[in-house]
Protein backbone atom coordinates (compact mmCIF):
# COMPACT_ATOMS: atom_id res chain seq x y z
CA UNK A 1 0.00 0.00 0.00
CA UNK A 2 1.10 3.60 -0.57
CA UNK A 3 2.38 6.12 2.01
CA UNK A 4 2.99 3.59 4.74
CA UNK A 5 -0.60 2.38 4.83
CA UNK A 6 0.42 -1.25 4.60
CA UNK A 7 2.40 -1.20 7.83
CA UNK A 8 -0.35 0.71 9.62
CA UNK A 9 -3.02 -1.67 8.42
CA UNK A 10 -0.88 -4.66 9.33
CA UNK A 11 -0.14 -3.59 12.89
CA UNK A 12 -3.73 -2.54 13.57
CA UNK A 13 -5.11 -5.72 12.07
CA UNK A 14 -2.80 -7.97 14.05
CA UNK A 15 -3.52 -6.07 17.26
CA UNK A 16 -7.26 -6.37 16.64
CA UNK A 17 -6.92 -10.04 15.85
CA UNK A 18 -5.03 -10.75 19.05
CA UNK A 19 -7.75 -9.00 21.02
CA UNK A 20 -10.24 -11.59 19.78
CA UNK A 21 -11.08 -13.92 22.63
CA UNK A 22 -9.38 -11.76 25.24
CA UNK A 23 -5.81 -12.05 23.94
CA UNK A 24 -4.99 -15.33 25.64
CA UNK A 25 -6.83 -17.93 23.53
CA UNK A 26 -4.57 -20.45 21.88
CA UNK A 27 -5.25 -22.77 18.98
CA UNK A 28 -4.89 -25.71 21.37
CA UNK A 29 -8.37 -24.85 22.61
CA UNK A 30 -9.72 -26.00 19.27
CA UNK A 31 -7.61 -29.09 18.70
CA UNK A 32 -9.39 -32.38 17.99
CA UNK A 33 -12.68 -30.51 17.78
CA UNK A 34 -13.09 -30.50 21.56
CA UNK A 35 -14.91 -27.32 22.38
CA UNK A 36 -14.56 -25.77 25.82
CA UNK A 37 -16.12 -22.53 27.13
CA UNK A 38 -13.05 -20.49 26.17
CA UNK A 39 -13.38 -21.76 22.60
CA UNK A 40 -16.97 -20.58 22.38
CA UNK A 41 -16.04 -17.12 23.66
CA UNK A 42 -13.11 -16.87 21.25
CA UNK A 43 -15.26 -17.92 18.33
CA UNK A 44 -18.09 -15.47 18.82
CA UNK A 45 -16.31 -12.37 20.19
CA UNK A 46 -15.06 -9.99 17.54
CA UNK A 47 -12.20 -7.57 18.03
CA UNK A 48 -13.28 -4.16 19.34
CA UNK A 49 -14.22 -1.76 16.55
CA UNK A 50 -15.01 -4.64 14.17
CA UNK A 51 -17.96 -3.75 12.02
CA UNK A 52 -18.54 -1.92 8.77
CA UNK A 53 -15.82 0.70 9.28
CA UNK A 54 -12.73 -1.56 9.30
CA UNK A 55 -13.91 -3.36 6.19
CA UNK A 56 -14.63 -0.04 4.49
CA UNK A 57 -11.15 1.15 5.43
CA UNK A 58 -9.61 -1.96 3.93
CA UNK A 59 -11.48 -1.39 0.67
CA UNK A 60 -10.55 2.30 0.54
CA UNK A 61 -6.90 2.08 1.59
CA UNK A 62 -5.70 -1.16 0.06
CA UNK A 63 -5.53 -2.82 -3.32
CA UNK A 64 -6.77 -6.36 -3.87
CA UNK A 65 -3.18 -7.60 -3.85
CA UNK A 66 -2.44 -5.80 -0.58
CA UNK A 67 -5.37 -7.42 1.19
CA UNK A 68 -4.55 -10.87 -0.15
CA UNK A 69 -0.97 -10.59 1.14
CA UNK A 70 -2.12 -9.16 4.45
CA UNK A 71 -4.70 -11.91 4.96
CA UNK A 72 -2.29 -14.66 4.00
CA UNK A 73 0.35 -13.39 6.41
CA UNK A 74 -2.16 -13.50 9.25
CA UNK A 75 -3.46 -16.93 8.28
CA UNK A 76 0.08 -18.30 8.38
CA UNK A 77 0.37 -17.26 12.04
CA UNK A 78 0.36 -19.86 14.81
CA UNK A 79 -2.11 -17.73 16.75
CA UNK A 80 -5.83 -18.33 16.38
CA UNK A 81 -6.55 -14.62 16.85
CA UNK A 82 -4.30 -13.65 13.93
CA UNK A 83 -5.96 -16.21 11.67
CA UNK A 84 -9.41 -14.87 12.62
CA UNK A 85 -8.28 -11.35 11.69
CA UNK A 86 -6.91 -12.65 8.37
CA UNK A 87 -10.26 -14.20 7.49
CA UNK A 88 -12.05 -11.02 8.54
CA UNK A 89 -9.84 -8.97 6.22
CA UNK A 90 -10.33 -11.41 3.33
CA UNK A 91 -14.11 -11.13 3.64
CA UNK A 92 -13.83 -7.44 2.74
CA UNK A 93 -12.83 -8.19 -0.84
CA UNK A 94 -14.51 -11.54 -1.41
CA UNK A 95 -16.84 -10.36 -4.17
CA UNK A 96 -14.10 -8.64 -6.15
CA UNK A 97 -11.80 -11.62 -6.65
CA UNK A 98 -11.54 -13.59 -9.87
CA UNK A 99 -10.24 -17.04 -10.74
CA UNK A 100 -6.59 -16.40 -9.95
CA UNK A 101 -7.46 -15.06 -6.51
CA UNK A 102 -9.79 -17.98 -5.87
CA UNK A 103 -7.00 -20.46 -6.59
CA UNK A 104 -4.67 -18.59 -4.25
CA UNK A 105 -7.28 -18.57 -1.50
CA UNK A 106 -7.88 -22.25 -2.10
CA UNK A 107 -4.24 -22.83 -1.13
CA UNK A 108 -4.93 -21.11 2.19
CA UNK A 109 -6.58 -24.32 3.33
CA UNK A 110 -3.08 -25.57 4.14
CA UNK A 111 -3.04 -23.13 7.05
CA UNK A 112 -6.11 -24.63 8.72
CA UNK A 113 -5.54 -26.93 11.67
CA UNK A 114 -8.65 -26.24 13.73
CA UNK A 115 -12.36 -26.14 13.04
CA UNK A 116 -12.76 -22.39 13.69
CA UNK A 117 -10.23 -21.32 11.05
CA UNK A 118 -11.40 -24.01 8.65
CA UNK A 119 -15.05 -23.00 8.89
CA UNK A 120 -14.33 -19.28 8.72
CA UNK A 121 -12.26 -19.70 5.58
CA UNK A 122 -14.52 -22.22 3.85
CA UNK A 123 -17.92 -20.68 4.67
CA UNK A 124 -17.11 -16.95 4.62
CA UNK A 125 -14.34 -16.73 2.00
CA UNK A 126 -14.34 -19.73 -0.33
CA UNK A 127 -18.10 -20.35 -0.15
CA UNK A 128 -19.14 -16.98 -1.64
CA UNK A 129 -16.62 -17.45 -4.43
CA UNK A 130 -18.09 -20.85 -5.26
CA UNK A 131 -21.50 -19.21 -5.29
CA UNK A 132 -20.23 -16.55 -7.70
CA UNK A 133 -19.06 -19.06 -10.33
CA UNK A 134 -20.61 -22.51 -10.74
CA UNK A 135 -17.53 -23.84 -12.55
CA UNK A 136 -15.49 -23.56 -9.37
CA UNK A 137 -17.71 -26.08 -7.59
CA UNK A 138 -15.77 -28.95 -9.16
CA UNK A 139 -12.80 -28.02 -6.98
CA UNK A 140 -14.57 -29.28 -3.84
CA UNK A 141 -14.43 -32.82 -5.20
CA UNK A 142 -10.64 -32.52 -5.39
CA UNK A 143 -10.56 -31.43 -1.75
CA UNK A 144 -12.82 -34.35 -0.86
CA UNK A 145 -10.11 -36.78 -2.05
CA UNK A 146 -7.43 -35.25 0.19
CA UNK A 147 -5.83 -37.18 3.04
CA UNK A 148 -6.05 -33.99 5.07
CA UNK A 149 -9.19 -33.96 7.24
CA UNK A 150 -9.53 -30.17 6.97
CA UNK A 151 -9.60 -30.22 3.18
CA UNK A 152 -12.34 -32.84 3.29
CA UNK A 153 -14.32 -30.86 5.85
CA UNK A 154 -13.92 -27.71 3.74
CA UNK A 155 -15.26 -29.57 0.72
CA UNK A 156 -18.58 -29.86 2.58
CA UNK A 157 -18.68 -26.58 4.48
CA UNK A 158 -17.69 -24.39 1.51
CA UNK A 159 -20.96 -25.41 -0.17
CA UNK A 160 -23.05 -24.13 2.74
CA UNK A 161 -23.69 -20.61 1.33
CA UNK A 162 -25.08 -22.18 -1.84
CA UNK A 163 -27.00 -24.90 0.01
CA UNK A 164 -28.75 -22.31 2.21
CA UNK A 165 -30.19 -20.76 -0.95
CA UNK A 166 -31.15 -24.06 -2.52
CA UNK A 167 -28.42 -23.81 -5.19
CA UNK A 168 -26.09 -26.50 -6.54
CA UNK A 169 -28.30 -29.31 -5.23
CA UNK A 170 -26.69 -31.91 -7.50
CA UNK A 171 -23.22 -31.02 -6.21
CA UNK A 172 -24.40 -30.90 -2.59
CA UNK A 173 -25.87 -34.41 -2.63
CA UNK A 174 -23.04 -35.83 -4.72
CA UNK A 175 -20.51 -34.45 -2.24
CA UNK A 176 -22.55 -35.68 0.74
CA UNK A 177 -22.75 -39.16 -0.75
CA UNK A 178 -19.01 -39.20 -1.24
CA UNK A 179 -18.17 -38.14 2.31
CA UNK A 180 -20.98 -39.25 4.62
CA UNK A 181 -19.13 -42.44 5.62
CA UNK A 182 -15.82 -40.68 6.25
CA UNK A 183 -14.18 -42.07 9.37
CA UNK A 184 -13.16 -38.63 10.68
CA UNK A 185 -15.62 -37.00 13.08
CA UNK A 186 -14.76 -33.49 11.89
CA UNK A 187 -15.69 -34.45 8.33
CA UNK A 188 -18.88 -36.16 9.48
CA UNK A 189 -19.93 -33.00 11.30
CA UNK A 190 -19.19 -30.94 8.19
CA UNK A 191 -21.36 -33.19 6.02
CA UNK A 192 -24.16 -33.12 8.58
CA UNK A 193 -23.98 -29.35 8.79
CA UNK A 194 -24.11 -29.04 4.99
CA UNK A 195 -27.22 -31.22 4.79
CA UNK A 196 -28.87 -29.36 7.68
CA UNK A 197 -28.43 -26.07 5.83
CA UNK A 198 -29.65 -27.63 2.58
CA UNK A 199 -32.77 -28.87 4.36
CA UNK A 200 -33.91 -25.28 4.95
CA UNK A 201 -34.44 -24.80 1.21
CA UNK A 202 -34.91 -28.43 0.08
CA UNK A 203 -36.36 -30.39 3.04
CA UNK A 204 -37.98 -33.14 0.98
CA UNK A 205 -34.81 -33.87 -0.99
CA UNK A 206 -32.64 -33.94 2.12
CA UNK A 207 -35.10 -36.27 3.84
CA UNK A 208 -35.06 -38.64 0.86
CA UNK A 209 -31.28 -38.64 0.82
CA UNK A 210 -31.02 -39.37 4.54
CA UNK A 211 -33.57 -42.19 4.31
CA UNK A 212 -31.52 -43.73 1.50
CA UNK A 213 -28.31 -43.78 3.57
CA UNK A 214 -29.62 -44.14 7.14
CA UNK A 215 -28.62 -47.80 7.48
CA UNK A 216 -24.90 -47.21 6.91
CA UNK A 217 -24.49 -43.52 7.76
CA UNK A 218 -22.79 -42.60 11.04
CA UNK A 219 -25.28 -41.54 13.66
CA UNK A 220 -23.48 -38.21 14.01
CA UNK A 221 -24.20 -37.31 10.38
CA UNK A 222 -27.87 -38.23 10.70
CA UNK A 223 -28.36 -36.25 13.90
CA UNK A 224 -26.81 -33.09 12.50
CA UNK A 225 -28.47 -33.37 9.10
CA UNK A 226 -32.06 -33.92 10.23
CA UNK A 227 -32.08 -31.24 12.92
CA UNK A 228 -34.25 -28.81 10.89
CA UNK A 229 -36.57 -31.40 9.36
CA UNK A 230 -40.17 -31.73 10.48
CA UNK A 231 -40.55 -33.94 13.58
CA UNK A 232 -42.12 -36.80 11.63
CA UNK A 233 -39.35 -36.85 9.03
CA UNK A 234 -36.69 -36.59 11.73
CA UNK A 235 -38.14 -39.60 13.51
CA UNK A 236 -38.14 -41.62 10.28
CA UNK A 237 -34.48 -40.81 9.73
CA UNK A 238 -33.36 -41.64 13.26
CA UNK A 239 -35.36 -44.85 13.80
Amino acid sequence: MENGKASSLGSEGIAAGRTLGGGGADEKIFQAGREDPRARRARYRRPPHCGARPKRALRQNGTDRDVIRFSEALLASRWLEDRAAGIYAAESFVRRFGEAEFRRRERWLRYTSDWATNDGLSVNVLGPQLLADRKRVQRVFCWARSRNRWYRRAAATSLIPAARRGFYATAVFRLARRLYRDSDEMVQKGVGWLLKEASKARPAEVARFLLSVKHDAPRLVLRYACEKLAPGERQRVLT
